[in-house]
């Protein structure tokens, strides 16, 4: 194992291990938690014809959520802009000129600090959009992966909670200053944020 990997492994233990306490999502009547009491969740991502694509998992911490993704099929190598968006919704729709978008239901970035801009990830939410991550990069297999810890969403109730919105991944990487996504092209992969 790379010693990148095995820092980026110790790095999310001890997140982990001072998650302290949170706010517990309710489904059905049931926490929907894991093992450690913490808030998990999850979006199975599929391409616009509905092949598995990889998954994202989230864990709520102290600081903020854990954002994990592991992607699989893209292709060509290269960075990748990955986004929550507002609607958990990965159905096509069109655009204001009429074409047909994939994942277009999921609308546009979650912007809950109503910042109306789009910038680099973890910025304060009246900057810009809380979902606004970094890009994800993509090796020559087609298969891509990163961690982050997004400060500005949750998992539990409220306004900032990511539960129940959707992970998109582009097919060009984000600009990370283009209005109003990032200019970072078509959406590739989709999944909807469920608890895990």
């Amino acid at each position: 194992m790379s010693s990148f990997r095995l820092a980026t492994l110790a790095t999310l233990a001890a997140l982990l291990a001072g998650c302290g306490m949170h706010h517990p999502m309710r489904t059905g009547g049931s926490l929907q938690t894991g093992p450690a009491g913490e808030v998990t969740a999850v979006a199975h991502l599929r391409t616009p014809e509905g092949r598995p694509g990889g998954t994202v998992r989230m864990t709520e911490t102290s600081q903020g959520v854990l954002v994990v993704a592991q992607v699989e099929g893209l292709g060509s190598p290269g960075p990748r802009g990955f986004h929550i968006h507002t609607a958990g919704n990965c159905r096509p729709s069109t655009d204001a000129s009429g074409r047909m978008v994939p994942f277009g239901a999921a609308e546009g970035h979650f912007d809950p600090g109503e910042s109306g801009r789009h910038g680099p990830p973890a910025q304060p939410p009246t900057q810009s959009h809380a979902g606004d991550m970094p890009n994800l990069p993509v090796q020559a297999d087609g298969r891509g992966s990163l961690s982050i810890l997004n400060p500005n969403i949750t998992l539990g109730p409220g306004p900032r909670s990511a539960m129940g919105r959707s992970v998109v991944v582009h097919d060009k990487p984000d600009d990370l200053r283009s209005q109003p996504a990032g200019d970072s092209g078509a959406r590739v992969l989709c999944g909807v944020i469920v608890p895990a």
